[in-house]
């Protein structure tokens, strides 16, 4: 048992990056200084060939755990993975930003497997999002949770307690 499972669903799953870097510079991340210079992509083919390898060397392997800081950070990526991942009928979960979805690209997210996602609000206070830079609202994050519950993709929202003002 390789013991890394997909939350909700107790899949054997493994992890893949199809990027790295954020859009945003959010106070509290480490990702936009890890990553600098915003974010970068990989090819699809190759991220293709990472799963193939996966599955090659391990046929209990039943999702995969996308580990990009926002998955949904660049559409044309997305679509490209999404029809890239389509034939393997893997389940799958990321992270994403409020502001980089829509209801559709949600829809073509959870037809290629997408069951689940992760979703940074980190506080309700309007004054600390803008204080730790966040550049979102409440009311995204709760339009993308409706938009995941309508589609039924499974959803966790990120909260951090102790900002500092808080």
């Amino acid at each position: 048992e390789y013991g890394l499972k997909l939350d909700f669903f107790d899949l054997e799953a493994d992890f893949v990056m199809t990027s790295r870097g954020c859009p945003a510079a959010c106070t509290f991340c480490s990702a936009s200084k890890m990553f600098p210079g915003g974010v970068r992509t990989r090819d699809p083919q190759l991220v293709k060939a990472e799963i193939e390898d996966i599955l090659a060397k391990n046929d209990k392997i039943k999702a995969l755990k996308i580990f990009d800081s926002t998955f949904t950070a660049n559409r044309e990526h997305v679509e490209a993975f999404c029809e890239m991942v389509s034939p393997f009928n893997l389940k799958w979960e990321c992270e994403i930003r409020a502001d980089t979805v829509d209801k559709e690209l949600l829809t073509i997210m959870r037809d290629a497997g997408c069951c689940y996602i992760n979703v940074g609000l980190e506080t309700t206070d309007t004054t600390l999002l803008v204080d730790i830079r966040k550049q979102i609202d409440v009311k995204q994050v709760e339009v993308a949770l409706a938009w995941c519950r309508e589609l039924g993709i499974k959803s966790k929202v990120f909260f951090i307690f102790g900002h500092v003002g808080q």
